[in-house]
């Protein structure tokens, strides 16, 4: 894992997401997974490409909640990899309680099943 240039830490997980582009006119939403997740930010495996800088929001599926976490975020990085195409995203204007729920999430995935 790379994370010796990020602010947060990211697991690797794999969670349905589904992502929203909030300027008119962009994809009513794509259905995607995590590949990984952190508190600032996810890489969401697609294979449609989005400009850098789009503002989206992220409806990531939990399997402990009815409701999918819903965050705002900015596409910081696009990958056209054959096996590891997708989006990196940044998490922006996070509230308190968006935080503690994503946090929530990452600690309860961390101590999940083992194998």
């Amino acid at each position: 894992m790379r994370d010796h240039f990020r602010r947060h830490p990211r697991a690797r997980v794999e969670l349905r997401a589904r992502v929203t582009v909030d300027e008119k006119g962009g994809p009513a939403g794509l259905d995607c997974l995590t590949g990984d997740l952190g508190l600032g930010g996810a890489f969401l495996s697609t294979t449609v490409a989005l400009d850098l800088g789009s503002r989206v929001t992220v409806e990531i599926g939990s399997p402990f909640s009815w409701e999918p976490l819903r965050l705002a975020a900015e596409v910081r990085r696009v990958s056209a990899l054959p096996m590891a195409a997708g989006l990196g995203v940044e998490f922006v204007d996070l509230d308190s309680r968006q935080v503690l729920a994503l946090h929530d999430l990452l600690a309860t995935l961390s101590y999940g099943p083992s194998g």
